[in-house]
């Protein structure tokens, strides 16, 4: 940092400005009143002259004495700094002089000496000490003050015999003295050179005294603290500031040193972690993967677990039904041979028998179905037949059921592609569970549409059952979850629908009110990606 920027120098040319101005402000005040306290003492000084010339020469006036008030004035006028002394009339004739060679003259009452109080038509009978007085330029050099004092016409005057001066002349003459200023200038010079003598030396010894505060409290301080921002910047943390001064700078100080030592401990403590990151990471990843294992492992017998316990129970009740069937068939056929009646007996025992048979099948067909699905064959199919054919299949169901059926095909566009086969699969799962919830009857509303970014196609399907309950809402899609009675469905058809979505890319939702029925809303992908598993056919 250079110095002339640097804070304590600004700092220490504020203080040698401040105390310029103010000894000049002094200087200038003190010169400028002892100057007038001297001009007012000579002033005063020419006053008492003038008042003892006056007092002085009144005896010898009163006598008529000239050369006795010539004597008088020559005698005082001869007094170092005395420049000159005359006595003028009230028509302004020099009666009397210092000079012997000045002789008789008359002075022009229009002057300016005499302007004070010959100015108006009748003049001043007084006038102030300060209006009296004048200043003049000798031929020296130097200076000359001029003071002009009235001579009164006293009783002891105008009553004596041999004057002639009525009562009413207030005046008489006037005495003016002049008083050398040379000495009281060159004393005043004197003075003011020494009064700036001595300002100058106090500047300078208070610039020096300033100048070592601010360079040892100020400037050396704030460098030092500049010079350790530098170093943290560069990444010292180990910079310390030690500075011996006290004050506000000293705690600064302070605070930054225990500022560098607690980033030095967080970049040590950072530095160690980073070291340490990579092993710490693969411990838990490890762990992670240890917990993970153990818990898909223990996922995996849960599961086993649920699905071994519903498939036995699933196909118990049918195998059960079979067995007790068949020994039945078996001990009529032992009893000999059949009728007509017999006959007809054995035919729907083993009608039943089939039945059970077909049902144990239909349970391990969807059990196979869901747990092991074969790879989709996309190709481009007409949505609202697939949607035709599917409710064609399970018009049956519906017709005995007393359910009507309402389309709404509002897709402009129903090409879409997709396995037909697997779409009609999940379409027929939830009609079958949309009849299921309709047991008195009711009405099947079956919708598509078109979404707004024509790359998507959404169908609807409705039904006015009983609905099903906010609590078991998110559970129908899992498998084998189901809220029929035992014996009546195995919990697979909806989550079957719902992987069969999945695989084409769509997504399946649901919403019920109870009482007021159910709507399951399917969206489908136009063309679907070939993440999803697909095998594409054109």
């Amino acid at each position: 940092m250079k110095l002339v920027n640097s804070l304590g120098f600004k700092l220490f040319l504020l203080q040698i400005a401040v105390f310029t101005c103010a000894f000049i402000l002094y200087a200038a005040i003190s010169t400028r009143e002892e100057a007038a306290y001297v001009q007012r003492s000579m002033l005063q000084t020419a006053d008492r002259i003038s008042d003892v010339l006056i007092r002085s020469t009144r005896s010898a006036m009163l006598r008529n004495q000239r050369e006795g008030v010539s004597e008088i004035v020559h005698t005082v006028a001869g007094e170092p700094g005395i420049e000159g002394i005359r006595i003028y009339n009230k028509r302004g004739e020099t009666i009397h002089a210092s000079s012997f060679g000045e002789g008789q003259m008359a002075l022009d009452m229009h002057a300016e000496a005499c302007f004070g109080c010959h100015g108006r038509s009748v003049p001043f009978e007084s006038l102030p000490l300060e209006k009296r007085v004048r200043y003049l330029d000798a031929p020296g050099g130097y200076r000359v003050m001029g003071l002009i004092n009235p001579i009164e016409n006293q009783p002891d005057c105008y009553n004596a015999a041999c004057h002639a001066h009525p009562p009413e002349q207030k005046i008489l003459g006037v005495l003016d003295v002049k008083m050398s200023l040379a000495e009281a200038d060159a004393q005043m010079e004197a003075r003011q050179a020494s009064i700036v003598l001595l300002a100058t030396v106090v500047v300078i010894l208070l610039a020096a005294i300033s100048g070592a505060f601010s360079y040892f409290l100020v400037h050396l301080p704030v460098r030092k603290l500049a010079q350790g921002t530098r170093e943290v910047a560069a990444g010292n943390l180990d910079h310390s500031i030690i500075l011996s001064t006290g004050g506000e700078v000293g705690l600064l100080a302070e605070s930054f040193n225990r500022m560098t030592a607690d980033l030095r401990d967080a970049r040590d403590e950072a530095q160690e972690w980073s070291e340490t990151l990579e092993q710490k990471v693969a411990e838990k990843t490890s762990q992670l993967e240890r917990i993970q294992a153990q818990m898909l492992h223990a996922e995996k017998m849960v599961s086993m677990g649920r699905l071994s316990a519903t498939v036995a129970h699933e196909l118990n009740n049918p195998l059960a039904g079979i067995l007790t069937y068949t020994k039945l068939v078996l001990r009529k056929l032992s009893k000999g041979p059949l009728d007509e009646e017999k006959t007809r007996s054995i035919v729907e025992t083993l009608e039943i028998v089939t039945a059970e048979t077909s049902r144990c099948g239909e349970i391990v067909k969807n059990m196979l179905l869901f747990s092991r699905q074969r790879e989709a064959t996309f190709k481009s199919e007409q949505l609202h037949r697939v949607i035709t054919e599917s409710l064609a299949l399970v018009g049956h169901h519906l017709e005995i059921s007393g359910i009507g059926v309402e389309t709404a095909f509002g897709a402009a566009n129903d090409e879409l592609c997709c396995d037909a086969n697997q779409l009609k699969q999940a379409l027929i799962a939830i009609f079958i569970n949309a009849v299921e919830a309709m047991s008195k009857g009711g009405t099947l509303k079956v919708q598509t549409t078109s979404l707004p970014d024509d790359q998507r196609l959404q169908i609807a399907v409705t039904d006015t059952g009983h609905g099903i309950p906010d609590e078991v809402l998110p559970l129908v899609f899992e498998p084998f979850y189901t809220t029929k009675s035992e014996g009546a469905g195995t919990g697979l058809g909806l989550s079957v629908a719902y992987g069969v979505v999945k695989r084409h890319g769509g997504e399946i939702s649901v919403q019920s009110e109870v009482g007021r029925g159910t709507t399951f809303n399917i969206v489908l992908p136009i063309a679907p990606a070939e993440e999803n598993g697909a095998e594409l056919k054109t």
